[in-house]
């Protein structure tokens, strides 16, 4: 039963934001915590691989989210906003092409 809680609260850290009042490390250490967990169904997952490469953006560590994009577009072909949000992270990276 607690790791169920603690892969629950783990899930809110990693859908929440700054805005929410939740750090960005916490955001990453949420989304981390859910990729890792072995639990999470294939249409979820994409989520939370661009999530932490929000976070990560946010962070300026721009190599580490262009990562997980490139993860969540590999999981989900599909997965539109995880394709413009590498790209912004391209772009802030000095990688304009």
């Amino acid at each position: 039963m607690r790791r169920r809680c603690r892969r629950a609260q783990a899930r809110t850290w990693c859908d929440a934001s700054e805005a929410d009042g939740v750090s960005l490390d916490l955001q990453i250490s949420g989304c981390t915590t859910v990729i890792e967990s072995g639990t999470e169904s294939t249409s979820n997952l994409p989520v939370a691989f661009a999530n932490r490469g929000l976070a990560y953006r946010e962070k300026g560590q721009h190599d580490r989210a262009i990562q997980d994009y490139d993860q969540a577009i590999k999981l989900n072909p599909n997965y539109a906003n995880a394709y413009h949000n590498r790209g912004f992270a391209y772009r802030e990276n000095g990688q304009h092409d």
